[in-house]
């Protein structure tokens, strides 16, 4: 229930204050290529546990456009690399290859020069290695996420890094997954 209430607080947020921002912009239209905004991150981990090691590396790369100055919408997608490795009892290994992606579309409103608040709606496939004891088998699962949340940027100028905490609502979520996600990158022209 408190999930669905952030969601319908964070929607109607948007619904309302979008519109006042549009009366305040400029008469002159910016063009189309002034409008457009960059960004993204890149992640590298590894992890370890029961004979099982997992190596990732990934990139997300993003592309706002400014509706407004303080209101942007835009696609991002992610793309998930692991290789899984893990030993057996008899002293050789085994490993896997899996493949993980996303895309989604988001709305951005700043709330002030360096805060700003943001929706999102992904479609997520993952792949998971599940080790069974003398191989690794590559599941996939399929999640449609919906998130809520914000962020800080640090950019004056053109360049600038931004930290995002969003908090998926999708009720049906795995049990192994967390519901906050937290995002490092780096934007052009936010």
């Amino acid at each position: 229930m408190c999930k669905k209430i952030l969601a319908f607080l964070f929607l109607t947020f948007f619904v309302f204050a979008a519109p006042a921002d549009m009366q305040a912009q400029r008469r002159e239209p910016l063009p189309f290529k002034d409008r457009l905004w960059y960004g993204g991150g890149f992640s590298l981990g590894f992890s370890s546990s029961f004979n099982v090691s997992v190596l990732q590396a990934g990139i997300s790369p993003m592309m706002g456009y400014k509706l407004t100055e303080r209101w942007s919408v835009g696609p991002r997608t992610s793309l998930v690399w692991s290789y899984y490795r893990a030993k057996l009892f008899n002293d050789q290994t085994t490993s896997a290859n899996a493949l993980s992606w996303a895309v989604s579309a988001f709305s951005r409103y700043k709330l002030f020069p360096r805060i700003f608040a943001q929706v999102e709606y992904e479609f997520e496939r993952e792949a998971f290695g599940v080790f069974d004891g003398a191989t690794i088998q590559v599941n996939r699962l399929d999640q449609y996420n919906y998130y809520a949340g914000g962020g800080y940027h640090s950019g004056n100028g053109l360049w600038g890094y931004e930290l995002v905490a969003l908090y998926n609502l999708n009720p049906d979520i795995p049990y192994f997954e967390n519901p906050l996600v937290i995002r490092f990158g780096v934007t052009y022209r936010f």
